[in-house]
């Protein structure tokens, strides 16, 4: 509570104060002053649990941020529009290379949700080290949709199988961002 600001769709800061969001007004039309000032936010929260961030990088490496969120809130379209503009590359979870089959993949695994959890586990780990290999060239890569939703939605579905083994190995983004979209 009280050490997140973030900034949403309608360009104005949110924050989590008792439970509940405090929006400001929009920063553009405001200021980023006076919308700071109108929502519950103490940085003194963010440094004790660690939250500011070094940003930069060694220059042969390039960033990997990860993009979560529902479906349908815009998350492939930021990817791709992130990566066209810094000259990066968008991948996405299971890849590219396993989409078309992934159909076929489920018909496999005869609905064994265990099997369906460890199938995207395993994808995440070689889509992770597809970004590791990227940025270590020095290319920016935007993730669609990646651990987080590995994890989320093989809980939300029932699956049993321990997948905090397989979270020891794979590649850290070295952001991850919610995509949200106001109904």
């Amino acid at each position: 509570l009280e050490s997140y600001l973030m900034i949403d769709p309608l360009g104005r800061f949110f924050s989590d104060s008792g439970r509940r969001h405090t929006y400001s007004e929009p920063i553009l039309k405001v200021g980023v002053e006076r919308a700071l000032a109108q929502v519950v936010y103490d940085p003194g929260k963010t440094a004790a649990r660690g939250g500011f961030y070094s940003w930069r990088r060694e220059r042969s490496r390039a960033p990997f941020i990860a993009l979560e969120g529902l479906d349908a809130v815009g998350k492939t379209t930021v990817a791709n529009a992130l990566a066209q503009r810094v000259g990066g590359k968008a991948l996405n979870t299971p890849g590219t290379e396993l989409r078309d089959i992934r159909p076929a993949i489920h018909e496999g695994l005869l609905h064994d949700l265990n099997a369906r959890a460890t199938f995207y586990a395993a994808s995440v780990l070689a889509q992770g080290e597809a970004a590791r290999a990227l940025t270590a060239k020095g290319t920016f890569v935007a993730m669609d949709r990646y651990w987080p939703s590995t994890v989320g939605n093989a809980t939300a579905r029932g699956a049993t199988v321990d997948l905090s083994s397989i979270a020891k190995s794979v590649h850290r983004p070295d952001d991850t961002i919610l995509v949200t979209l106001h109904e």
